[in-house]
């Protein structure tokens, strides 16, 4: 894991690692252990599965944002010459239109959720500024989150075949 790593508070729970597997079981049956440490190991599966599909939904965003901002600054650079701008944009997927976008200073910008508002120019590129740093942001806590889940998931199938391996021996030794 990175160094940076662990000056974050940690967003996901970490497993222990069982240091003394008699000490663990006592007061219980191994495969009460096992069923334990088996649920346990589910949820780190289904926390690592909901922590890529929210990576994977951040990747996607990023490069929108980037596009929105990118065209932001085109849209003021073009104010500040006082042109018009001539655009081609997507009818659909195979249909194209010029397009004329006269000097402006606003532009509007789909917030998601049904929601569009406008905004002044350098106002909206600021936002789309924060908004990417923020998505950047996410994407490394996400990481850094997986790695620990990932760390997790290991510790406890370390965890339950230790506990196999033990009460394998133990009735080994009470066989002979």
């Amino acid at each position: 894991m990175a160094a940076d790593t662990d000056s974050l508070p940690p967003t996901v729970p970490t497993a222990k690692f069982i240091k003394n597997v008699e000490d663990y079981l006592a007061g219980r049956t191994p495969e009460a252990a096992i069923q334990a440490l088996d649920a346990n190991y589910r949820n780190y599966r289904l926390i690592e599965r909901n922590l890529l599909q929210s990576k994977a939904r951040q990747m996607g965003k990023l490069p929108e944002i980037q596009k929105a901002e990118e065209a932001v600054g085109l849209l003021m650079r073009k104010r500040d010459e006082a042109q018009e701008l001539l655009v081609d944009f997507a009818i659909s997927d195979q249909a194209y239109a010029k397009a004329k976008i006269p000097v402006t200073d606003s532009v509007n910008l789909w917030l998601g959720a049904n929601v569009m508002l406008e905004y002044p120019l350098e106002e909206a590129k600021s936002l789309l500024a924060q908004n990417i740093h923020n998505c950047k942001e996410n994407l490394k806590q996400n990481q850094q989150d997986l790695e620990l889940v990932k760390d997790s998931i290991t510790t406890v199938e370390v965890s339950i075949a230790r506990i196999y391996n033990h009460d394998v021996s133990q009735r080994r030794s009470k066989k002979a």
